[in-house]
């Protein structure tokens, strides 16, 4: 019947429109990661990142969730290079350990809302201690402009919803009490050239001495 006709042509209509567009790959980059202000005076040794046991979850968590860890780790760990927040030569050794709590990616709706929740955990490997231990809340939002696509809204509010966790909790450790400020840290460092001024002066003067 017309019925019948119609929801057939709609049907073909929307997966022809589907077709003609890419879904896009899952992208968790951060854009424009600032240079910290603040320096973290210990040197990141190891980043783990893992989906939170049931009694440790706070919502609803996507069960394909462990397939995008490795590349969660991958933006996480570039963000924090761009931040430059960790000072590589520091006496202080730290793990960072990041467990996604909630990843609720929406099912149906005009604009599409992914909600995360992932606790960040910095633990200094010589005690064992945390030094930092924080639950960042995040989401992601793509309205209808985006795609006319459901599917493609979706899977773009994940990326979103993973991009502003992690810079989320980038601010968060920059303002965080563990931080120094790095103009006040880098006034305090030894001044390279200076002290091979001064190592040649004494060089100059023991052989004085010597002669």
């Amino acid at each position: 019947n017309l019925r019948s006709l119609k929801a057939f042509v709609i049907a073909g209509s929307l997966l022809s429109l589907t077709a003609c567009q890419e879904l896009p790959p899952f992208n968790f980059a951060v854009k424009d990661v600032p240079v910290s202000q603040q320096v973290v005076q210990a040197d990141l040794r190891s980043i783990t990142v893992n989906v939170a046991h049931p009694d440790e979850k706070t919502g609803h968590l996507d069960p394909s969730t462990d397939k995008a860890l490795p590349a969660i780790k991958e933006s996480l760990n570039d963000a924090l290079n761009r931040a430059t927040i960790f000072q590589d030569d520091a006496a202080k050794h730290v793990n960072l350990q990041a467990t996604i709590l909630k990843l609720d990616p929406p099912a149906v709706g005009i604009t599409m809302v992914t909600d995360m929740d992932c606790r960040y955990v910095i633990t200094d490997r010589s005690t064992g201690t945390p030094i930092f231990n924080e639950i960042i809340t995040s989401q992601g939002k793509v309205p209808m402009g985006f795609s006319w696509v459901g599917v493609i809204r979706a899977k773009e509010s994940i990326n979103r919803a993973v991009q502003n966790n992690i810079a989320g909790f980038l601010d968060k450790l920059e303002h965080d009490s563990i931080t120094t400020n790095r103009a006040s840290f880098s006034s305090k460092q030894p001044d390279v050239d200076l002290l091979s001024k001064k190592s040649k002066e004494n060089s100059k003067i023991s052989d004085i001495i010597t002669k």
